[in-house]
Formats: structure tokens, sequence, C-alpha cells
């Protein structure tokens, strides 16, 4: 009886841990990467980050945005070439950032530069990630073209 108690409690554990791994590992993987061939004015890029559906874990806590960052820009990389040549030039230009999880990146042209548009999510020290972000960044030199905050 104790020997099958045990082993019941052993299963049960197991499968609430592959359940709770599948969960977060599904709910941290949402960065899309977009390469249409799609032209913007400054105007444009911003609105179309401000239609982009917020993640799942937007609202969780500042604390765990250094994670969440590190989990999209490695899923980022796996993408492609073009997406870790992205990955690499936030981990560049940000190499501190431990309030902001990029969840939309977008190859466009903006203005008629060759451009990136990445939508993120960040939050206040000691807050939660409930604000978001979009840069837009000349591709080859990384100079930012536009930063704007919203909700």
């Amino acid at each position: 009886m104790q020997i099958a108690r045990s082993t019941l409690v052993v299963v049960l554990l197991v499968t609430l841990s592959a359940i709770v791994t599948s969960t977060v590992g599904c709910a941290t993987q949402e960065i899309t990467y977009v390469d249409t061939g799609a032209t913007y004015t400054l105007d444009e890029a911003e609105t179309m980050a401000r239609q982009v559906s917020k993640p799942k874990f937007a609202g969780e806590a500042v604390l765990a945005a250094e994670a969440l960052r590190q989990t999209q820009l490695t899923t980022l990389r796996a993408e492609g070439e073009d997406p870790a040549e992205l990955a690499s030039l936030l981990t560049d230009l940000f190499p501190n950032d431990q309030r902001s999880v990029p969840y939309h990146a977008e190859a466009a042209t903006v203005d008629g530069d060759p451009a990136w548009i990445v939508v993120e999510v960040w939050g206040l020290q000691g807050g939660n990630l409930d604000n978001s972000r979009v840069w837009v960044l000349e591709r080859g030199t990384g100079r930012v073209i536009l930063s704007a905050t919203f909700d």
C-alpha cells in the first residue's frame, strides 16, 4: 500500500512538472518574425505596432523580463540568418536591458530605408510588463529611427 501511494505521488509530480514545463515553454516563446517586404511610413510603422496583439506574458512581473527576453532572443536567432542578425543587434544595442521583452519583429522598408521594426513589452523597476514600445532600427547601422511607447 505504501509503495503504491509513493508511486502515485511520483507519477503525479512528474505529470504536473511536464504540464508546467510545457505551459511555461509555450507562453515564453511568443516572438514572431515577419518579412513580407512591407513598406511603411514612420506613422504607419507605429500604427502597425499598436495593432500587434500583446503576448501572453504581458502583465507578468518585471523580474521575469530578463529570462523571457533571453528566451525570445534565442527563439529569434533560430528563425534564420536575418532574424539572428536582428537578435545580435538587439543584444549589442541594449546589453543591460532587463525590463523589456520583444514579441514582434519585422523586416520592412520605413520611409525608404531598410529597417527592422521591433515591438516589446516593458515595465518600471518593481512593476509589471504592462507597457509597450516600438523601435524602428535602420538595418546595417542599427541607428534608432523611431522609439515610441504606448499602452
